[in-house]
């Protein structure tokens, strides 16, 4: 994705950048869901229309600071967190219409069923299940 990125706005990104890109989007993406808590979720969208969005061009460049570079790469949960003023577990929670929708899949190709059981594994490997 990041490299289509870069070929779309012409421009060259370091592979190290896009190494960065591509996971600081990694991180962020999951969090960006509908919560039980509706000022968290607003807190989430906020996050990502906002600060994630002068960031992500400094994580391209590389130009982007130690404490930037380490909060999308180590804790996301706390940068949003602190930038947005909600509780950083609440933003770890998965909500439970999503935890209904995975307890309750039913598969009937092997191709779906795999990609279920690793978006389940992810999940489990962040503790959210």
């Amino acid at each position: 994705m990041v490299d289509r990125l870069s070929a779309s706005l012409d421009t060259s990104i370091a592979d190290a950048n896009k190494t960065t890109v591509s996971r600081a989007l990694s991180n962020l993406l999951p969090i960006i869901e509908v919560k039980d808590n509706a000022e968290v979720t607003v807190a989430a969208m906020k996050f990502g229309l906002n600060l994630f969005q002068e960031d992500i061009p400094k994580l391209a460049s590389g130009t982007a600071s130690d404490t930037v570079f380490n909060a999308y790469q180590n804790n996301i949960l706390s940068y949003i967190a602190t930038d947005q003023g909600v509780n950083a577990d609440e933003l770890a929670q998965i909500s439970q219409p999503l935890m209904i929708l995975l307890a309750s899949m039913k598969t009937t190709r092997a191709d779906s069923m795999c990609s279920t059981t690793t978006l389940i594994l992810q999940l489990m490997k962040l503790d959210l299940l």
